[in-house]
């Protein structure tokens, strides 16, 4: 019965009705509360609708069940950064490349929260590492306002020319 309001919740995210997204996930882990992925997702419909408070409120939830998964840091990463907490997302990239040292979100999420932090060498060094294991983040870094500060340096772009950006 949960995995038919997580069903639910997620045709609801998809459809951009939020609450109800919302309300379907909450029912589904009310029903299956040691499941780390619903809390995820209600982490992620959060993020996306700008409410990054319950957004780290649940991806915590969801690492007190599996601490070791990456993509839920990361995204509790994003979460921070996108409310304005570059030092607390560095940290939580930082963790996420500690668990798994070849997650390139991981590593881009660390460029974007350096570079906001002014750490520019510690940003290069982050993004080029996610370059390395995923050429793609080249066209998102190309333009990435929390890269800002790394813009017109030679060595970014270097970076992106050599990883198929601009």
């Amino acid at each position: 019965l949960w995995d038919m309001h997580y069903s639910l919740g997620v045709a609801y995210k998809l459809t951009e009705e939020y609450d109800l997204a919302v309300q379907e996930m909450l029912t589904a882990v009310a029903l299956n509360p040691t499941n780390p992925d619903i809390l995820t997702e209600i982490s992620r419909t959060h993020s996306t609708i700008g409410q990054f408070d319950k957004a780290i409120q649940y991806a915590e939830q969801a690492l007190v069940i599996d601490p070791s998964d990456t993509t839920v840091i990361v995204n509790r990463g994003l979460a921070h950064l996108h409310s304005g907490d570059a030092a607390d997302a560095l940290k939580d990239f930082r963790e996420a490349v500690a668990v798994d040292g070849e997650d390139a979100a991981a590593h881009y999420g660390a460029s974007q929260a350096a570079a906001v932090l002014g750490n520019n060498q510690e940003a290069l060094r982050s993004v080029a590492r996610a370059l390395e294991l995923n050429p793609g983040y080249a066209g998102e870094a190309a333009g990435d306002p929390n890269l800002a500060s790394l813009q017109g340096d030679p060595q970014f772009l270097k970076l992106l020319r050599e990883s198929g950006g601009r």
